[in-house]
């Protein structure tokens, strides 16, 4: 198991008064099957405004293109953006960025001399400014995000499925591009598995790299807004490896019962992981993708939001919400993995992080 240390901040409200201080939680855990699926999150400043940042890249064709988002496509963004943390200019600065994502990582060099890399990747990136209390959401590809607020009943879809297979428009914008849709070919010679696009073979319409297809893969991503309601909001992002497995609605339930976005992400890696072979015996407990999930919880101070936050009662009474841990300074905005001893009741590597920013660590700016 790989793991990073658990962090702390101060959450400011848009008031900026320290009484008025919101709770924010972010944590991340993926089980790796084939290597493809990369996270990053991280707590940024703008000009004064701290921001949340969450990324989900889930590759194809190698890691290459994974990786290399989840290392560069957050500062893409932060030069984009040239200071201005507002949600539209985050916005634009997110869909530059995933641009220039695309155009690297396409004419990087392939395996063999003379040839271009053709790996590529879906990519979801997840901001929240805690002093304006915005939201922006910027995905292509696959890797799905959702949100909820206390009270409410039905979680809020945050992005596009781009998989042909499901999304009419981008197949007639592919076909007008020149290119060819169909299935690929398999071992008898019949049509098998989703719609992709030909050439390259990629099943998206939109994503990151995938050189070989051309320009019928577009990188131009689906983007989002919201104001953050006054009750606090839930995000929970993943690689198709949690989607696939369990529904959106689901997935809120499972979050909504846990104490805390690190326990959140656990439970549901796990339900994911184990939900399609729930009787078997040979193969229970391995994943049949990487699969990757994070959670980000915001909320204002319990005073504010009364009991809305609790945890639910289970069978054997009410559940304990985990604890805020301070850390050191050095350590709380960037953070890489750690080996650790234990949790080897699932197969596959295990990646953990976990952030809290709330009232007990005030970073100095």
């Amino acid at each position: 198991m790989v793991a990073a240390p658990s962090m702390a901040g101060s959450g400011r409200s848009a008031g900026g008064s320290a009484a008025l201080q919101w709770t924010a939680q972010i944590a991340a855990w993926t089980i790796h099957l084939k290597g493809e699926d990369c996270f990053k999150v991280e707590r940024l400043l703008m000009k004064e405004e701290r921001l949340l940042v969450a990324v989900v890249a889930d590759g194809h064709g190698g890691q290459k293109a994974s990786k290399y988002c989840s290392e560069k496509i957050i500062h893409h963004m932060e030069e984009f953006a040239q200071g201005n943390p507002s949600m539209e200019s985050l916005s634009e600065a997110c869909t530059q960025a995933f641009r220039k994502a695309h155009a690297v990582i396409c004419a990087l060099p392939g395996p063999r001399p003379g040839t271009v890399n053709t790996a590529g990747t879906t990519l979801t990136m997840v901001i929240i400014n805690e002093d304006r209390r915005e939201l922006v959401v910027a995905n292509v590809g696959d890797s799905a995000a959702i949100c909820y607020s206390p009270g409410e009943s039905k979680h809020e879809q945050l992005s596009a499925d781009h998989r042909l297979e499901n999304n009419a428009e981008e197949r007639a914008r592919v076909r007008a591009a020149g290119s060819k849709l169909g299935q690929a070919l398999d071992a008898n010679g019949r049509p098998s598995g989703p719609v992709r696009v030909w050439p390259g073979g990629v099943c998206m319409a939109r994503s990151i790299g995938d050189a070989d297809a051309g320009a019928a893969v577009e990188p131009t991503p689906f983007v989002i807004t919201r104001k953050i309601p006054a009750q606090g909001i839930t995000v929970i992002a993943g690689s198709d490896g949690v989607w696939d497995s369990i529904t959106m609605s689901a997935v809120r339930r499972i979050a909504k019962g846990c104490a805390g976005a690190e326990k959140a992400v656990q439970a549901i890696v796990r339900k994911a992981v184990t939900a399609h072979q729930a009787y078997a015996s040979e193969d229970y407990g391995k994943p049949r993708d990487d699969t990757t999930c994070v959670c980000i919880d915001f909320y204002p101070p319990a005073s504010e939001q009364g009991d809305c936050k609790k945890p639910k009662k289970g069978l054997f009474g009410r559940k304990k919400p985990t604890k805020d841990l301070a850390v050191p300074a050095a350590k709380q905005d960037s953070y890489e993995g750690k080996e650790e001893k234990g949790a080897k009741d699932l197969e596959g590597t295990v990646t953990k992080a976990s952030a809290k920013f709330g009232r007990v660590f005030n970073r100095a700016d």
